[in-house]
């Protein structure tokens, strides 16, 4: 008898591991098949200027580009025909930066904004995607 409730306790301990394997292998197969993009890390900026570009590095004019404390738009500007913005007289801060085009996927970043000072020696490049997202693409360029 005593055999008998060992095997039982023994296929029941097997049964809730496999069990408890599937879920596993199911959460890890959902999980790795999910897009999931990391924000890039950007160095702290002394002026929030910049240039949105389409995948082939066009400029984009007429883009929105908003600045953002926590969920408030604080200032907004519009791109020239050069795709090119500037943000003039904001304080030292952490901000958002969110940038929509028509026909593009928008965008959105996080910056620190330290000893804001104008002319800027580097400016962010934003470029945006039309078609698949494949995530953020946003770097620190040299102004020219």
């Amino acid at each position: 008898m005593m055999q008998g409730v060992k095997n039982a306790h023994v296929s029941s301990t097997a049964a809730i591991l496999a069990a408890s394997l599937t879920v596993v292998l199911m959460s890890w197969t959902t999980m790795s098949s999910a897009n999931v993009y990391l924000e890039p890390k950007l160095k702290p900026l002394r002026h929030v200027c910049g240039i949105v570009v389409d995948p082939y590095n066009r400029p984009i004019p007429n883009t929105k580009v908003e600045i953002l404390g926590g969920a408030m738009e604080v200032s907004a500007v519009r791109t020239g025909e050069d795709g090119k913005f500037s943000f003039e007289r904001l304080a030292a801060e952490h901000y958002g930066i969110r940038v929509e085009a028509t026909g593009f996927h928008p965008e959105s970043i996080h910056i620190v904004l330290v000893r804001p000072k104008t002319p800027a020696k580097r400016m962010l490049r934003i470029r945006l995607c039309a078609g698949i997202y494949e995530g953020p693409d946003i770097r620190i360029i040299k102004s020219k």
